[in-house]
């Protein structure tokens, strides 16, 4: 456990990254990285209306934290980290998930960053569905980019996500 500050959650209320900055960065960082997913207006040459984020809450919270702990033992030199995602409907433009990341230095803050994002979409317990401005909606795979080739994808739920164990 860190004595550092940590956020992990799981919200359906609007994000706001200056909220989330201020909560994690303390007066020893000299260096404050961050990412924030947005909702966009087209994917793979469809026209998107939102999106909608279910996940299984305990799961997700726990590989969150778990995330947090990581990467303070991947790069000690971290300080603050947070990790937010929304839950429910999103509109275009607005974020889905924040993820920050404070440090004395910007190398650390900047690779941590990166590593706490990927991870995030790899495989946390969060589904994306897509809703078109064509009409239909589709469930959307995690990030398969960001998988390692030896680590397969997390699959996509049929109707409802399922209850994975890790």
């Amino acid at each position: 456990m860190s004595h550092w500050p940590t956020v992990v959650e799981l919200t359906r209320a609007r994000l706001e990254s200056s909220i989330l900055a201020a909560r994690i960065a303390t007066r020893a960082d000299g260096a404050l990285a961050g990412f924030a997913g947005l909702a966009r207006e087209r994917n793979q040459g469809r026209a998107v209306r939102y999106l909608e984020y279910e996940a299984y809450e305990p799961l997700a919270l726990r590989q969150m934290a778990s995330l947090a702990d990581a990467c303070r033992r991947r790069w000690p030199e971290v300080h603050g980290v947070g990790l937010q995602h929304r839950l429910g409907r999103v509109e275009l433009g607005e974020a889905s998930v924040l993820v920050a990341v404070a440090a004395e230095h910007r190398a650390p803050a900047l690779a941590a960053c990166a590593f706490l994002i990927d991870a995030l979409k790899r495989g946390a317990a969060i589904w994306k569905k897509e809703f078109f401005a064509a009409g239909g909606a589709d469930w959307l795979a995690n990030d398969a980019a960001a998988e390692p080739p030896d680590r397969p994808s997390m699959p996509l739920p049929s109707a409802r996500p399922p209850i994975v164990p890790l």
